[in-house]
């Protein structure tokens, strides 16, 4: 009977203000059920502010010896010892959700600007970034257009045409190519990114839709 794994989790206390605890990283034995190694993250730099904010810490992935740990505005660098040896910002890494690596990429989610920012961990650069846009409706970003881009069926979607979600691929290491979801009406809060063999997909909690990005053209993956 084979073992259960030794697994990485992160959290975020949502509660947390300066100078408390904002996020915790756990080493678990799933086959002992013990808890082999905790990492308190208390990084005073962040901004405190909302439900969630810049607190905790995000995604996980995993690169030859090394461990990448997303915050909310920041990739940390780990060894396999969980000794932090580096840290890499951007200006379009806002509220990381999840992370892969794909080759030598690290596809990382910015949920802040609706966009995959590509990392190489080869040469430690940005390489290149896809964001997804939403056409402005009537009306102002409000519960009712929360409630039906997040809980109504996919059929009363208030977004369907693909038209109503342009893409935008751009240099990350260029500054100020894109607003930020602050400063829009609408958003699609992308959180999740993975590959298919048809290219990347991407969603997030208030869109009906798994989207497909090949190349520099998006089209609708999935219906969520």
């Amino acid at each position: 009977m084979n073992k259960l794994p030794i697994v990485i989790a992160t959290s975020i206390v949502r509660t947390s203000g300066l100078n408390e605890p904002h996020g915790f990283l756990y080493v678990v034995d799933l086959e002992t059920q013990e808890i082999i190694k905790t990492i308190e993250w208390n990084d005073p730099e962040i901004d405190f502010a909302g439900r969630g904010g810049q607190r905790g810490l995000r995604g996980i992935a995993f690169y030859n010896d090394k461990i990448y740990i997303g915050t909310g505005f920041k990739i940390l660098e780990f060894s396999k010892d969980f000794d932090l040896l580096a840290s890499y910002q951007n200006q379009y890494l806002i509220d990381i959700h999840e992370m892969i690596v794909v080759e030598n990429q690290l596809l990382v989610v910015s949920s802040g600007y609706d966009a995959v920012i590509y990392f190489d961990l080869n040469t430690k650069l940005f390489t290149k970034a896809y964001a997804v846009d939403v056409k402005d409706f009537s009306f102002k970003k409000n519960l009712f257009y929360r409630f039906f881009n997040k809980y109504a069926p996919y059929w009363l979607s208030l977004n369907k045409s693909i038209e109503n979600y342009p893409l935008y691929v751009f240099d990350p290491e260029t500054p100020n190519q894109i607003k930020g979801t602050s400063f829009k009406p609408h958003r699609i809060h992308f959180n999740t990114v993975s590959m298919s063999k048809s290219g990347m997909c991407v969603s997030g909690t208030l869109s009906n839709y798994q989207f497909l990005i090949t190349k520099e053209e998006i089209s609708k993956y999935a219906t969520i």
